[in-house]
């Protein structure tokens, strides 16, 4: 049950029919682990916290120190600079997960992990002014991964307005659109939406939304004997 303060604090969302007072508990009673220090998970980390996602699992630093204190009935805990096996699986218990940023060495066991236990991963990265973000595994019959969409993202991110001046805000407006998606996973607007990159360039100032196809023979979420 919501209290009095947290009734006042997030009455913006609770007068939403998506929201609503259960909507709300549904936040605060969920868990999502960010991925990646930088623009977008400093970003994504604000929002999710701000909206009341009940607790968060962040790499170090930049989100800690930006949303240290934001929130109160949001708790935030520290994630290792590199992952285990069994750390991945750990991150991939959490209700929705966000990898931000270009992959790196613990990704393909955390992206694994997804795939495995079907977690809800939010993808997302930048390239100067040009931004991508994906919403993988976890949905419907036939799951897509990082690993079998990761070449066809690096396309879509290439090329675009070359000015680094516009980075910055590239990054903090891919980093909401993280935020909103696994806000839309959490309280079970758009579950399954179509399989598609939300692409965004900075210097052309436009939205597009781009359709990907899964690899039938991805390691991860394909058919091996494809």
């Amino acid at each position: 049950m919501l209290n009095d303060q947290q009734i006042q604090r997030y009455s913006r969302q609770i007068i939403l029919p998506q929201v609503g007072g259960r909507g709300q508990e549904t936040l605060l009673a969920a868990s999502i682990a960010i991925v990646g220090s930088n623009g977008l998970s400093t970003a994504a980390a604000m929002y999710l916290a701000g909206a009341g996602v009940g607790r968060l699992a962040l790499s170090t630093p930049a989100p800690l120190s930006a949303i240290d204190g934001l929130n109160p009935d949001c708790r935030i805990t520290a994630l290792p600079a590199l992952l285990t096996r069994a750390g991945a699986d750990a991150v991939a218990r959490c209700d929705t997960v966000l990898m931000c940023g270009p992959a790196f060495e613990s990704w393909q066991m955390l992206n694994a992990a997804g795939v495995a236990q079907r977690t809800p991963i939010v993808w997302g990265a930048t390239a100067r002014a040009r931004g991508c973000v994906a919403v993988l595994a976890g949905r419907g019959t036939e799951p897509s991964c990082h690993a079998c969409v990761q070449t066809q993202a690096a396309q879509l991110l290439s090329g675009g307005d070359a000015c680094d001046r516009l980075a910055d805000a590239t990054a903090a407006f891919v980093g909401t659109l993280l935020a909103t998606e696994a806000l839309k996973i959490l309280i079970g607007l758009d579950a399954a939406p179509a399989a598609s990159f939300l692409t965004y360039d900075a210097g052309a100032g436009v939205i597009d939304e781009v359709a990907f196809s899964r690899d039938a023979r991805c390691r991860v979420c394909g058919v091996s004997d494809a």
